[in-house]
């Protein structure tokens, strides 16, 4: 099983793209939403995930191979300051 996949969690509510960067970018968001909420369709989103301190390494390992190099590169910049923090 690809622990990495994501499971439709989202309520139905959540189609509205501002409601899921909200989420995305909250530091109480449950790591399984992180992860759903990183293969979003919209790049905001992704960024909002990608921006997440609080964001798992199994959702930041999913954000590293984003096709969307601005993604990648938000998670770059939050990855460097958080540097001196991360556990070995």
């Amino acid at each position: 099983m690809n622990t990495l996949a994501p499971q439709r969690i989202l309520p139905s509510a959540s189609s509205d793209e501002r409601a899921r960067v909200r989420m995305a970018a909250a530091a109480d968001t449950a790591p399984a939403m992180l992860l759903e909420l990183a293969a979003d369709p919209r790049p905001t989103v992704r960024a909002a995930v990608a921006m997440n301190p609080a964001a798992p390494r199994a959702v930041d390992a999913l954000l590293a191979l984003d096709g969307d190099t601005r993604i990648r590169s938000v998670l770059a910049q939050k990855l460097a300051r958080l540097l001196p923090s991360l556990p070995p």
